[in-house]
């Protein structure tokens, strides 16, 4: 089983985690964001960039828009490109997540004319 670093600890982090195969086990977050460091998400531990040195990693995953410079710091840090991978746009962006907003807001529409036409029936029935 692949043990893969998710660069990002934010939403692209998130979706990173979710969208991944069992063959994968998440062993961190890693994040340049000081206040994530030592914090938990979803069970798994956030770390600093400078810890990745000392972990025995098969992978980083980036789960940022920032993706460039993070490769470039990651390469700085002795991390080989090989062992570097991007997440997919799709999934980073959220192309891949169910439209429940639409849904709701179709349902809420379908409430106000259900409302609208239980109005105008009273008006007319008297």
């Amino acid at each position: 089983m692949e043990k893969l670093v998710i660069f990002g600890a934010s939403l692209g982090g998130h979706r990173a985690l979710r969208s991944l195969g069992r063959d994968r086990r998440v062993i961190a977050f890693c994040d340049n964001a000081a206040e994530k460091h030592g914090g938990v998400v979803h069970g798994i531990p956030v770390v600093a960039p400078a810890q990745l040195a000392s972990m025995g990693f098969d992978r980083v995953l980036i789960a940022s828009a920032h993706y460039p410079e993070i490769y470039a710091q990651l390469i700085d840090l002795g991390v080989a490109a090989d062992r570097i991978e991007i997440l997919d746009p799709d999934v980073l962006n959220g192309a891949d997540e169910p439209r429940m907003r639409s849904y709701w807001l179709v349902c809420a529409a379908f409430v106000v004319v259900g409302l609208a036409l239980y109005g105008l029936f009273r008006l007319v029935a008297g």
